[in-house]
């Protein structure tokens, strides 16, 4: 649940197991007063396009998932980003994108799954906004009708827009 808090909900956990999608362990970190004193995390993917979890190769199938948190492999480091107030993990944007990710239906979501997404970008194309971002990055202005900020090496599924972005990058 989003409202997990440790370590007053579980004070001798060793790791921290979140069942669900990027928008689930996105709202369990933010509810933690100290994300640098949380246990290991480790994500099983019942989301519906889970870039987190492909990226770190958690698979979705249970008992390949058990005996990966099974091995003996070093946990790897994630750094965690904020864009103003809101942590983000795998990616962040404005204009477009994030207009229709906004617009996805829950209902549809739940019948059709990542399928929504295309429903809601097909809805964006009807009505497109055309908004301009004004943007300032590393000293230089420029403009824009999106922005994307990525933190990890995926985006939308199995796509990625920079070969250089990954999770463990600073």
């Amino acid at each position: 649940s989003a409202n997990f808090r440790f370590p007053a909900d579980a004070p001798d956990a060793q790791l921290l197991c979140i069942c669900g999608g990027d928008g689930t362990v996105r709202l369990v970190l933010e509810a933690q007063d100290d994300l640098a004193g949380l246990p290991p995390l480790a994500i099983y993917p019942t989301g519906t396009i889970n870039l987190l979890a492909r990226e770190l190769a958690y698979p979705a199938e249970p008992q390949a998932f058990a005996a990966r948190l099974e091995s003996t492999a070093q946990p790897r480091s994630v750094t965690v980003a904020r864009a103003g107030n809101a942590l983000f993990l795998a990616c962040a944007s404005a204009g477009f994108d994030a207009n229709a990710v906004a617009a996805v239906s829950l209902g549809l979501k739940a019948r059709i799954g990542r399928l929504a997404y295309v429903a809601a970008l097909a809805g964006q194309l009807w009505r497109w906004p055309r908004q301009t971002l004004e943007i300032t990055a590393d000293g230089e202005h420029f403009s824009a009708e999106a922005i994307f900020v990525l933190r990890g090496a995926l985006y939308a599924g199995p796509w990625t827009l920079d070969r250089r972005a990954g999770l463990a990058a600073p």
